[in-house]
């Protein structure tokens, strides 16, 4: 029989050998200074104008283009290569926000005593009324080159204004039932 010591005292002393398939290298940068959002900007609400249910008789049909802008301040003015040259929007679209199928907001207008729109969303375009595909993550955005995200430059101004457009949205013909409608979406502000 052999010695429960000796035992022990091989399992404790077994080496295994592991060799690494590969190496992954991290990297950034910390600029001086960002921006900041402007007094107001932080819980910013966009009323959207009354339509008829009437007005969306095709899938893909669009109704109230309204602008609204997030605004700035306090950003770099400095020309030194520490600060950020330029400043977009990222929003963050989530799986139980965002309709899969399109990449636009969900209506999650709650009930109560007022009816919810049916088969009606909520899409947001950039400054150029491109619409923005919510479905994409940030990792999956080139934040230097991804030609969806729209960046301002920000180099000698203090207070950039960004510019977008939201407006109503019908995945389906003739589907649209009359009611509220509300989506709400977080944001992060991206620097190049």
């Amino acid at each position: 029989m052999i010695p429960l010591s000796l035992l022990l005292s091989a399992t404790l002393f077994t080496s295994s050998a592991m060799a690494y398939d590969g190496q992954i290298t991290f990297t950034g940068k910390v600029v001086a200074t960002t921006c900041a959002l402007a007094e107001g900007e932080a819980q910013k609400t966009v009323n959207l104008p009354t339509v008829s249910a009437s007005s969306f008789s095709q899938a893909g049909s669009t109704a109230g283009l309204t602008p609204f802008q997030i605004k700035l301040q306090d950003c770099p003015t400095s020309n030194s290569s520490e600060n950020p040259a330029s400043v977009t929007v990222y929003f963050e679209g989530t799986h139980d926000i965002v309709d899969q199928a399109t990449g636009n907001l969900i209506n999650t207008a709650k009930s109560g005593t007022q009816e919810i729109a049916k088969s009606v969303q909520i899409q947001i375009l950039d400054k150029n009324q491109k619409a923005i595909d919510l479905r994409k993550d940030i990792l999956s955005l080139d934040a230097q080159k991804d030609p969806e995200l729209v960046y301002e430059e920000i180099k000698g101004e203090s207070a950039p204004v960004l510019s977008y457009y939201a407006q109503y949205y019908a995945p389906q013909a003739n589907s649209v039932t009359a009611g509220n409608v509300e989506a709400t979406i977080k944001y992060t502000l991206v620097y190049k």
